[in-house]
């Protein structure tokens, strides 16, 4: 009886690990002929007004990245060599290097993907972010000071299953 109750229980599992259309539950499309996985789109004030920033986990077939959606009535221009500031627990501060920028004129949205280095994706799948800091032409400093925990904790989960299952 025991054997049997073994069995149904590993088809079972092996059944909904298998069913499971995309890892970590992301979401994937196409763009440019690559297949991008994203996780949820997380909304974060910054300091301000009239600039909704969205924060993300981001794998374009190539690399794991943070990437950094700017939400604003006006548009906006991004140095190609920008760099964003992200800070986690006891003092640790890691620096991302602007790897793509993907522009959406109708809406006046810019995207801004930060590419991990391998050391990176470490720290990153394992500390949630504290704190994000970056710039556009437009704004000399955007601050994001304060994540909310559980929207930190969402994404680290996001980096840590992303980067543990996509691209091994």
């Amino acid at each position: 009886m025991k054997k049997i109750l073994l069995i149904i229980t590993t088809i079972l599992l092996t059944t909904s690990l298998f069913s499971q259309k995309t890892p970590c539950n992301l979401t994937e499309s196409i763009e440019n002929g690559k297949t991008i996985y994203r996780g949820e789109r997380n909304y974060v004030t910054t300091n301000y007004e009239d600039l909704r920033v969205c924060v993300q986990y981001l794998y374009d077939s190539e690399r794991h990245c943070l990437e950094l959606t700017l939400d604003t009535k006006e548009a906006l221009s991004v140095e190609k060599n920008s760099i964003a500031y992200i800070q986690f627990a006891e003092d640790l501060e890691e620096e991302l290097k602007l790897n793509d920028i993907v522009i959406n004129e109708k809406n006046n949205k810019i995207s801004c993907r930060y590419a991990l280095s391998a050391e990176q994706e470490k720290i990153f799948s394992l500390q949630p972010i504290q704190a994000i800091y970056f710039s556009t032409k437009e704004y000399s400093q955007i601050e994001i000071p304060e994540l909310n925990k559980y929207t930190a904790k969402k994404i680290m989960e996001r980096f840590n299953c992303g980067i543990n299952t996509i691209g091994k």
